[in-house]
């Protein structure tokens, strides 16, 4: 719910590194989290990029096999719907970046940004 969501945010206000806060799966939309988290302060969304083939060649614990074989339920990009962030401000296409690149791009455009100095 909603304001569930927004009394846990509020809780963790102040308790993020350097104001920064993670939000880990909610029940609300993107768009949702973006407006509830920008009247805190900013808020940047990053799309890590990686089509469902690669995940799964990635996957060191078996995790896309077992929700292949149902054993795993509401499994994201499986039986469970993924759709791409729409207005990312930062996108990382993983096929082509290690990495320490992709953390490096996402420092620099927060400090791009004004959010590190």
């Amino acid at each position: 719910d909603l304001r569930d969501n927004r009394h846990t945010v509020t809780q963790w206000q102040g308790q993020g590194r350097d104001g920064v806060i993670d939000i880990l799966l909610l029940k609300v939309t993107r768009r949702q989290v973006r407006e509830m988290i920008s009247r805190h302060g900013g808020f940047i969304e990053v799309f890590v990029a990686t089509p469902l083939e690669v995940c799964e060649a990635r996957d060191r614990k078996g995790l896309y096999a077992k929700a292949r074989a149902g054993i795993l339920k509401g499994f994201t990009g499986i039986d469970d719907p993924y759709e791409e962030p729409e207005h990312a401000e930062i996108v990382l296409d993983t096929q082509e970046l290690s990495p320490d690149l992709a953390a490096h791009r996402v420092l620099l455009t927060l400090e791009k940004l004004g959010y590190l100095r």
